[in-house]
């Protein structure tokens, strides 16, 4: 912290010649180490990979698409491409995200000091998997609001439009869910396909 200022200079008038405060800054704070785990040698190799790789063109569902289509149908009957959601935009968010990261905290893409980045490919996997259920098939840029009928009708009687203004709980979870409080199970989950376990 820096030293507390002296006291102010009274004028002659009895005014006070304090100096203006310091302006606030907006920034964050500079980033803290990696934590544990965290090494810029696998973010930089995972980001090198993903940017060597031909465009995956992400796809939405047509608002022709039957009730049937799934990630695997035909994509002339189903998919067309996002208007939203571009590779070279995910690799240069990940790559912002794997080596500065937000408050300290990084994609985690390797184990400390190695630059295999599976784990970091198996992260990133897990990530598009979620948010394609979330967001990219319905090409919006934000989760769905799964409010209860009850949280709509509180936001009706402020005033507001259901589908235009949501509940703010519904940041920390929405169905019943409590974002903050997802773990892992201590062994491990298995996988259906493979019947492997899948360490925390």
């Amino acid at each position: 912290l820096p030293p507390p200022l002296p006291p102010p200079a009274s004028l002659p008038d009895g005014g006070d010649a304090s100096p203006p405060p310091p302006p606030v800054s907006l920034s964050p704070p500079p980033p803290a180490a990696l934590p544990d785990g965290g090494d810029e040698g696998g973010a930089a190799a995972l980001v090198l990979a993903l940017s060597s790789m031909s465009p995956y063109q992400f796809r939405k569902l047509k608002t022709t698409a039957s009730a049937s289509c799934n990630i695997e149908s035909p994509t002339g009957a189903c998919w067309e491409d996002s208007e939203q959601y571009f590779w070279a935009d995910m690799v240069g968010a990940l790559e912002k995200m794997a080596t500065r990261g937000v408050a300290g905290r990084t994609f985690f893409a390797s184990a400390a000091g190695s630059s295999d980045y599976a784990v970091g490919l198996a992260n990133l996997a897990a990530f598009l998997a979620q948010t394609m259920q979330e967001t990219i098939q319905y090409d919006a840029c934000d989760e769905n609001n799964w409010s209860e009928q009850s949280a709509l009708d509180m936001v009706s009687a402020k005033g507001g439009s259901p589908g235009e203004i949501y509940p703010a709980s519904a940041a920390c979870g929405q169905l019943g869910q409590s974002y903050q409080s997802y773990s892992c199970p201590a062994g491990g989950v298995l996988d259906p396909e493979t019947g492997e376990t899948v360490p925390p």
